[in-house]
Formats: structure tokens, sequence, C-alpha cells
């Protein structure tokens, strides 16, 4: 058996970490498993399940200390982790979005003895150190490691080369279907009956751009009085984003859901799906809002790799633009029969990436042991 040990902060419901859940449910478990290291030390979302699948969870903690002093703390703190699993696993493979945090990571590493070492790009921008990032690109690009990306934007915004190969986020696409009757049974409970509802899904942080969201929504419920914005997630803004719902007094027509497991359902009770974030890497939320057949606006700093369906619609932020967004938003009217999904593509069924990703592995535990 192939044993692969994902690098990442901790496994909640987010993109990132669904991909890999999503992935790890279908891929050949008799062939490959996973460990997951998390640089976060409390349990996660998805702890329990990696457990019931046959996963370990190991945790360890950062440093919060910044400068240089901080940084080769947490490179010393990465290795010793590293080298604790080299002989358990076949393949390190390393969750990232930022060039000098995936740099600082694959050469621990290699240095922790790891036999391969994955890198894998989520991510078309970052929200910090972008001059830090540029200068390690060309070396991320060139460490003797198997380079990945979500997308061609997030392999170009990583890596210097083409030297990458893209596995597309998938997910399981039947969850997703459109249900008449799940639909009006997740709507009764949340007393959606009769209501235009505008769903996102998302963290709340400042990539997500919630503030940007709720200023949309504020506008639109102007033209659409019988309407409502359901949310879905958690995160670090979000008693800020409360806090601006109460001063834009629109808290009343907000529903704050939280965290779901069974996060399909709430799709089905949408009627419009809005994401307006300030950079993705491939959105999962923005692949299963279409694949439950919702009319869709995206910002146009998400991929166009993204869209599904013809009619999903890019826009361009900031609030010379909110007018854009209000006016396409508010002309969508409830479709009780669900937009029927013209597929361009089948790459994002979570199946096709599993066999990709099972087949990368197995090429480099075969390079490993030849």
């Amino acid at each position: 058996m192939i044993k692969v040990l994902h690098y990442v902060s901790i496994m909640n419901r987010a993109g990132q970490e669904t991909f890999l859940m999503n992935m790890y449910r279908k891929i050949d478990r008799k062939k490959i498993q996973f460990g997951f290291l998390c640089t976060v030390d409390e349990e996660g979302d998805y702890d329990a399940e990696i457990k019931e699948l046959g996963g370990e969870i190991y945790h360890f903690s950062l440093s919060a200390a910044g400068g240089a002093a901080g940084q080769i703390r947490n490179y010393k703190a990465v290795k010793h982790a590293f080298r604790k699993y080299t002989d358990e696993y076949d393949i390190i493979h390393i969750h990232n979005y930022h060039a000098f945090d995936m740099t600082l990571s694959a050469i621990a590493a290699l240095r922790a003895g790891a036999k391969k070492v994955v890198v894998h790009s989520h991510n078309s921008s970052a929200d910090y150190h972008m001059e830090l990032h540029k200068v390690f690109r060309p070396i991320i690009s060139h460490l003797p490691v198997t380079r990945l990306a979500c997308t061609q934007d997030a392999g170009k915004w990583m890596y210097t080369t083409n030297d990458f190969q893209v596995i597309s986020n998938g997910i399981d696409v039947e969850k997703f279907k459109y249900n008449s009757k799940i639909r009006d049974q997740v709507r009764t409970e949340l007393g959606l009956k009769e209501k235009f509802v505008i769903g996102h899904v998302g963290r709340f942080n400042l990539q997500k751009n919630h503030e940007y969201l709720l200023r949309i929504f504020k506008e639109v419920q102007q033209k659409t009085p019988n309407i409502k914005l359901l949310l879905l997630g958690e995160g670090e803004l979000f008693s800020k984003i409360q806090n601006l719902a109460e001063d834009l007094e629109i808290k009343d027509k907000i529903i704050f859901a939280g965290v779901h497991k069974d996060v399909e359902n709430y799709y089905q009770a949408m009627d419009a799906f809005v994401l307006p974030s300030l950079f993705e890497g491939l959105p999962v939320t923005g692949i299963e809002a279409q694949y439950s057949g919702l009319p869709c606006f995206f910002s146009d700093e998400v991929t166009r790799e993204v869209k599904i369906c013809s009619d999903t619609k890019f826009l361009k932020i900031g609030n010379e633009n909110l007018g854009l967004w209000v006016d396409a938003i508010s002309q969508q009217r409830i479709n009780k029969e669900r937009n029927k999904i013209e597929l361009i593509t089948k790459k994002f069924d979570i199946r096709t990436a599993a066999k990709s990703m099972e087949k990368r592995y197995i090429d480099l535990w075969k390079q490993s042991n030849s």
C-alpha cells in the first residue's frame, strides 16, 4: 500500500480540505492510504471521518512569532515533524498558496528524508507578502518535487515554469442534483417559503469578500423586498460581518447558518449563488452551486476554468461596479424547475480527479522504488 501524508493547517470544512476529503472517499484505499499532518493543534471537522476511512491525524504547532527568528523556528519544527513520518509515508503532499511557505515546507520535507514530495497550489493570489512570494516562485519551481495546481491560473501564480499538472477540484456530482423535496424541506425549516434566496458558502475571511456581498444584498433587497440572504460558513471575520449587517440594517434578512455536513441540501434552498471573492484557486463551492442548477454570479477574479454552465456570470468587483451586481441579481427570478445544467466538461466529477491523482501517486511510488 502507498501511504501519502498531506500537509495542511486543519481539516475543517473549507474548499481545499473538502476537495481532499472528496478525493479520499473515492480513491482506491486498498492501494493508497492518507495521513494528515496539521499545523493547528485542535480537532478538525473531518478528523473523525478520516479515522473511519483508515487514515491518521497528526498535530503540531507553529510559532506565531514574526520575523526571521520565527520563520527559522517554524522551519525547524516542520522539518522535525516530517522526519517523524518519512519512514512510514512514501509521499509527502504539501498544500499551500504562497511560494514562501510552500518553498520552506518543501525544503523541510526533502531534508527530512522524504522519498517523494508533491507541492500543490490552491489559489491564484494571496493576501500577504506579495513581494516575498515573487522572490520564492523561482525556487519552488526548480526544487526536485512534483508540482500540481488546481487550475492553470493557480499554477502560473505559484510556479515560474510550465512544469506542473492540473488536478481539478472535484465533487461527488450525484449529491448536488436538484431535489424538489429537499428544497421544500430546507426552506420550510429555515422559514424561506415564497422567499427569493441569495446564497453563499464560504469561510468568513478577507478572500471571500463578505463585506462586498452584504453591500450588494442591501441594494438588491430594496428592489426585491421578499428576499433573504443565506450564509453558510464560519471564520475570523464572522462577528465583524454580523456587526456590518446590523449597521446596514439588513441583519433581519440574513440567515447565518454556520457550518453543516449536508451542505448540498442548503444549495437546494437557494435561488441564486453569489461569490464576489477577491481571489480564488478553483472554488469548490462554485462547482457545487452550478451542479445544483443555481444561477451563479462570480467575481471576475474567479478563474473561468470553474465555469460549467453557459449562463454563469463573471462580474467586476469594486464600489464603482456595485450596480452591475445589483442589476444582474435583481433580474433573476425564482425558477421552480431549476436550471438544466449544460455541462461543458466532466473534469469536476471527483471520480475523474481521484483517478488522475491515484495514477500520479502510483507513478511516484514506482519511481522511488525502481
